[in-house]
């Protein structure tokens, strides 16, 4: 008349459920987007353009062949390895300034390169939200080489 119930094998199976379930809302969603992972200052195209006017010193965190290709005049190049290895020289005494950081989209390598110099003694350096893609889309003036 009663039928015996294995109940490990239906707790088994519900767990696979529910474990199926969690992944598949995560699904599609990927990591977290690279501005959440870091807590810095952005600034758009226009408070930039400000800022590089009121004497803000530029950095560019790309590779060389990208500054080449086109970049912020008046920019100085230190690439992201080179600023995860050590602040340069360049940037000595610069701590109390404001530091336009920037790269190809803004969400790339600008916001770590930013972090780094918060990090390292420099609260006055920014990200271009929308990186050398949306000054340039502005109509903001580039260099080349």
């Amino acid at each position: 008349m009663f039928q015996s119930i294995d109940f490990r094998k239906h707790a088994l199976g519900g767990l696979l459920v529910f474990g199926f379930l969690v992944w598949l809302s995560n699904v599609g969603q990927g990591p977290a987007p690279i501005e959440h992972r870091y807590n810095v200052r952005e600034v758009s195209t226009e408070d930039a353009k400000a800022l590089i006017d009121g004497g803000a010193l530029v950095v560019d965190v790309r590779g060389k062949d990208q500054f080449d290709f086109r970049h912020i005049p008046g920019a100085i190049l230190i690439p992201l390895d080179e600023l995860r290895a050590r602040i340069p020289a360049v940037l000595e005494g610069a701590e109390a300034m404001t530091i336009l950081i920037y790269c190809g989209d803004g969400v790339t390598n600008g916001p770590e390169g930013t972090e780094i110099l918060n990090k390292a003694g420099y609260p006055n350096a920014v990200n271009l939200k929308p990186g050398i893609e949306g000054w340039a889309s502005a109509g903001y003036a580039v260099a080349k080489g």
